[in-house]
């Protein structure tokens, strides 16, 4: 989210601030309807989180997501009337499939550009996060010239982070986005296909390849005009200040950290939390079965992998500790219970015998 953020308000930059997954919903929910014009429409603007661009909707963002999100002074009923024109153009156009969906693509973003004053386009971004690693390859089939930006960053702060977001909905923080209940095994193993291993599986098939550009997330936050001078280059593009202050439509985005504290500007103070925040079990577990994946990022790591044996205790006590009394008493408790069984039994399996077992 901040990556596309920092993008927001460069003039030669054509995007959505925020994760619409035009791709990953084309290929995951739409493409096997052969939707009209007017179906992408009514999708695009009522179920992808472009709805959120409407300050008079009640349906606020997810702030733990989205982050805080600021769209005032955009024209969203302009905007909407505009793709709705542009659905009637369309409506005797003999073209189905990619070929329609990509030109609602082009036509969505330059109607968006149209009414944020933007009249040099010379890229389209579309943020997909996680979910649109698994389709890397249609992606460069229907877009050839495509590349991708991919943002790296340490899995022990991103189990600090989702650590923290569990506790504070357990305090009543509304974030459907996040589990209330996290362990790290749970968080290694859950989202296949667009989990660490996912992540790892991607590293190791395209770092270094062209059309591919890996970020650190740590470096962005340390060195931002650096880490954005590199994506401007890769992109083709000139590199500006906009590339340096996160912005929604030109308004200051103000930050999705677990922590609820917003920010004006990007800041570094959230990386290696895991040395204070994780227990020496999460960690352990964490570094065990993403060695590779923080030794090929080059994270602080043990010099040799934790030994199997204490994983293994590790991995029994977070589990263990996770379970309530409550859940004893309902169906819903029973199958998290069930569930958690799985969980166990594939995580000690992977440890002793094949660790890409768990998150596979």
């Amino acid at each position: 989210t901040l990556m596309i953020s920092l993008m927001d308000s460069h003039k030669d930059l054509s995007l959505f601030p925020m994760e619409v997954k035009f791709l990953t919903h084309w290929f995951e929910r739409l493409s096997y309807k052969q939707p009209t014009y007017t179906d992408l429409n009514e999708f695009f603007l009522k179920e992808s989180k472009i709805r959120l661009m409407n300050n008079n909707l009640k349906d606020r963002a997810d702030i733990m997501n989205s982050g805080r999100i600021d769209f005032s002074g955009f024209n969203y009923s302009g905007f909407k009337d505009e793709m709705r024109q542009a659905a009637i153009r369309t409506k005797d156009v003999e073209i189905r499939g990619t070929e329609l969906f990509q030109k609602f693509i082009l036509d969505i973003h330059e109607t968006l550009d149209a009414l944020c004053g933007k009249n040099s386009r010379k890229v389209i971004v579309s943020k997909e996060g996680n979910h649109g690693a698994k389709y890397l390859n249609q992606i460069r089939d229907l877009y050839p010239r495509s590349k991708f930006i991919v943002i790296v960053r340490d899995p022990r702060d991103i189990f600090a982070s989702f650590k923290a977001i569990a506790e504070k909905k357990k305090a009543g923080l509304k974030s459907p986005s996040f589990k209330e209940k996290i362990t790290p095994c749970r968080f290694i193993n859950g989202n296949k296909g667009k989990n660490i291993y996912s992540y790892n599986e991607l590293a190791k098939k395209y770092k270094g390849s062209e059309g591919f550009c890996f970020v650190r997330y740590e470096d962005l936050v340390s060195n931002t005009a650096r880490e954005m001078t590199v994506v401007a280059k890769f992109l083709g593009v000139k590199f500006t200040n906009e590339l340096i202050s996160p912005t929604n439509l030109g308004n200051p985005w103000g930050g999705n950290a677990s922590s609820l504290i917003g920010f004006e500007k990007v800041e570094s103070n959230r990386t290696e939390k895991w040395r204070k925040e994780l227990e020496s079990s999460e960690r352990r577990i964490i570094e065990y079965f993403c060695y590779g994946y923080l030794e090929t990022s080059g994270y602080d790591l043990p010099m040799v992998r934790p030994p199997k044996y204490r994983v293994i205790l590790d991995i029994l006590l977070t589990e263990v500790r996770e379970v309530r009394a409550s859940d004893l008493t309902s169906i819903r408790g029973l199958y998290y219970l069930f569930k958690k069984a799985i969980l166990l039994i594939n995580a000690c399996s992977a440890c002793l015998f094949r660790i890409n077992l768990l998150g596979r």
